[in-house]
Parts: structure tokens; sequence; C-alpha cells
């Protein structure tokens, strides 16, 4: 894997020195520090940075996708809403969708907010400190104060969300049910699953996009079925509730092809039949 990831960051560095030779590379982040002649950086720092934007979501993003597939299977009244809702803009034809898809499809967005809200895999947002001693509501906060938010009790805290601007009560009457209609009912209700402020997750933009494609096309390309119980609820489904992330117990379901000849043609491999002919 570390193998693999030097490999990729090495040409992805290389392409980034080439286009800056030739004055051709768009803007980023570390092409600006390479620019930048006040920053004396080394090339072992400014890897270390791309890498703690590469990885920053590996195992969030990762851990999320699994929760939402063991609902899935619990859930097959949403795998059909979301196919029904997904069948709007693209057919089982084309079961990879498409990859610059903003977000178009409002259900399933919907449906990315919902589980990033219901399953909360950092249960404690990054600790912060206080730059300077504050009083908050009778109770005195000492300058270098560690502060962590706790984004699991706040986003199932129906009486907190209910009171933030613009949240509509009735919305909030359920946190503890998935119930992703809240976010078409709403699209501007609160969500602390990255975390608050200024200083709230920098790829939150970045994982909304990434789960939304990563969920239209795993609905769209399959059909996900139960080959065992799997508890999938977000406390008593945890596999180890002193871990960082919280991460689903360990489980077996069954990924059925909607369309299988379809979803061979989108990832480039033989068919079924040119399977078979193959073997032959």
């Amino acid at each position: 894997m570390r193998d693999r990831r030097d490999a990729y960051l090495s040409a992805l560095n290389k392409g980034l020195d080439d286009a800056m030779a030739t004055g051709q590379h768009k803007p980023c982040i570390q092409g600006n520090i390479i620019s930048d002649r006040e920053a004396k950086l080394s090339k072992e720092e400014l890897t270390s940075i791309s890498l703690t934007m590469l990885s920053g979501g590996l195992d969030t993003i990762t851990t999320q996708v699994a929760w939402f597939c063991s609902l899935l299977v619990n859930r097959p009244d949403i795998q059909e809403k979301a196919v029904s809702e997904i069948r709007k803009f693209y057919g089982e034809d084309k079961p990879l969708c498409d990859a610059s898809d903003d977000q178009q499809c409002p259900y399933i967005a919907a449906l990315v907010r919902e589980s990033l809200r219901y399953y909360t895999v950092l249960r404690l947002a990054l600790p912060k400190a206080s730059i300077k001693g504050i009083t908050y509501k009778d109770t005195v906060i000492p300058k270098g104060t560690i502060v962590f938010l706790n984004s699991w009790a706040c986003n199932m805290d129906s009486k907190l969300t209910k009171a933030l601007p613009p949240a509509d009560p009735a919305t909030w009457s359920d946190p503890e049910v998935f119930r992703p209609e809240r976010y078409l009912e709403q699209p501007d209700a609160p969500m602390f699953t990255y975390g608050m402020g200024y200083r709230m997750c920098a790829g939150s933009i970045l994982a909304n996009k990434e789960l939304y494609l990563v969920y239209m096309r795993l609905i769209n390309s399959f059909r996900l079925d139960k080959f065992e119980d799997i508890d999938y609820h977000p406390v008593s489904g945890n596999a180890d509730p002193r871990s960082l992330v919280a991460m689903p117990r360990r489980y077996r379901s069954l990924f059925v092809p909607r369309n299988e000849r379809a979803l061979a043609e989108a990832l480039g491999k033989p068919g079924p039949k040119e399977a078979e002919s193959v073997v032959a």
C-alpha cells in the first residue's frame, strides 16, 4: 500500500514540477508553496503536506460507506426510493453515472447528508485550544483549554438542532430515525459531522462530492441483499466504542448487478457472454 501511495505521489509531484517549469500549472496548494519564496520547506515537508491532503479522509470516507452499505442491506425501501430518483437522471445502462455530476439528484444529496448525520463516524470532532480565556454561560474557560465538540451528541440532540436557525422544529422531531427527507424539507438544516466554525473540516465539500458519486454509482450499479444479519445501528453496531473512528462490525452482504452487461462495459471488462467465450 505504501509503495502504491508513493508511486502515485511521485507521479503527481513530477507532473506538477513539469507543468511549473513550463508555466502551465494550475493553482494548487503545493504549487503555491513552491512558488512562495518565503516558505522554505524541504521536499519531505512538502510530501507530508500532500499526504495529509490526500489521506485526510481515507478512514472516515471508507467507514462512512461501510455503514451506508449496512443500512441499504436492511432498508430495501431506501434502496428502491434511491433507484427511482436516480432513474430520473440516469438509466440502468449508465451504471457509473457522470463523474462530473454536481449533485443534481436531490434525494442522493440528501441521503449523503443524512448518512453523515446519522452515523457521524468521527463522534468527537478534532480538538481545539482556546487562545484566550472566556466565560460562556457562567462557565470560565481558561486560555489553552482543549475543547472537543461532541458532533454525535449535537447531531442527535433535537432541542439543540431545533434551536439553531434555520432549523424547522418539525424536521428535527425524530433525530434518532434515519430519514433523508429531512434534508429535502430543509436543505440548509444544520449538521455537525464536519465540526463547526472556521476550523471545521477543510475537506467537507470534497467529501460530500465523493460520497455523492459513490452512492450514485453503488445504488445504480448494484442491489444490496442480505447475506447475514447485520446490526446497522450507529451505537450497538459500533465495533469498538474506544476507537477514534466509529466503525461497523464486520459483516457480509450480497452485491447483485442491476445490469451486468452494462456494468462490465462501463468497467472495460467482458460481459457474461464474452467471459464465457474467453473461458471456453
